[in-house]
């Protein structure tokens, strides 16, 4: 579809989700400006609520499971049946009135930057970031991607933006249209040589 379709539906979508949200960003292939796009990826960080967890014990749950659930109720979306994905952290709903799917990814403040990061893509950049050297990957020794969080030496580390999380990594940050796996490998290799590992 054309990017301009769905970055309408992304907008709607947004509104729709903004009063449960501390923060919501369009990622995905809309953010990098491609022509033509498949879906809408949104990342969002809920607002946490006061509600009953289990029948002795409360605590705070994300607004946007009850919103999601009722924008459902409405028609407005509804879960996609041919890719079943209605995890806390990965919803992959049908916005009903365009026929567009909407990918929902859940973050906190903390990982904001890795999520952010990771659902714009595109797919073989990400791939490299986060792969070791050992299997074509940029990503240094002594570091991992785990549960959603970047890790260095068993200490997890906070990226609240896509910046932190590029520096974490020691690589620049590039815009998202500017995101190729030709670049970073570019970038990669110059580093490396610098440092003297080439």
């Amino acid at each position: 579809m054309e990017r301009e379709k769905a970055l309408a539906v992304a907008r709607k979508v947004t509104g729709l989700l903004r009063p449960v949200v501390e923060r919501i960003a369009v990622a995905g292939s809309v953010r990098r400006g491609v022509d033509e796009v498949k879906d809408v990826e949104l990342v969002y960080v809920p607002r946490l609520v006061a509600a009953q967890r289990t029948l002795f014990e409360m605590g705070k749950v994300p607004a946007t499971e009850t919103r999601i659930y009722q924008l459902m109720q409405l028609g407005v979306l509804r879960l996609d049946q041919q890719v079943l994905r209605n995890g806390p952290k990965y919803k992959r709903v049908i916005h009903v009135a365009s026929g567009v799917v909407v990918e929902l990814f859940l973050a906190t403040p903390d990982n904001w930057g890795l999520i952010l990061a990771l659902r714009t893509g595109p797919a073989p950049f990400m791939m490299t970031v986060v792969s070791h050297q050992w299997h074509n990957g940029v990503m240094p020794v002594g570091m991992k991607m785990q549960g959603g969080y970047l890790w260095r030496d068993g200490e997890r580390l906070s990226t609240p933006t896509e910046e932190s999380f590029f520096q974490e990594m020691g690589l620049q940050m590039w815009q998202p249209e500017r995101r190729t796996k030709g670049r970073l490998r570019d970038c990669a290799r110059s580093t490396a040589a610098v440092a003297g590992f080439e």
